[in-house]
């Protein structure tokens, strides 16, 4: 048995719990906040036999792509009278991180 963690963007989880549930996948989601970009994001836990484990993770390709954001950096300490004006820079976020973790046992009660 496995158990599938991802960190997908919210915008993104809509579509993939409605794609997994109508396949016969039950899933738990968590709401969370990246660290980096804070941007709002889900956690989905899923619950999956070891063969079923590609067809997921199938799912997840298929509905959380990659995309480009700007970003400010954060500026340096200013002196006073002084005006920086920080340039954005474009990043790739992720679309999905996915940790596929060994299940020992799982109850269902």
């Amino acid at each position: 048995m496995k158990l599938i963690t991802t960190v997908i963007n919210k915008e993104d989880s809509k579509g993939l719990i409605e794609k997994l549930s109508s396949a016969g996948f039950s899933v738990t989601k968590l709401e969370s906040q990246g660290g980096f970009l804070e941007n709002q994001s889900n956690v989905l836990l899923i619950g999956i036999e070891d063969e079923k484990t590609e067809e997921v993770v199938n799912y997840i390709k298929d509905c959380c792509k990659s995309c480009c954001e700007n970003v400010a950096p954060i500026p340096k300490t200013m002196e006073p009278g002084e005006l920086i004006i920080p340039e954005t820079e474009k990043i790739t976020t992720s679309g999905a991180i996915i940790f596929v973790l060994d299940v020992e046992k799982m109850y269902k009660l």
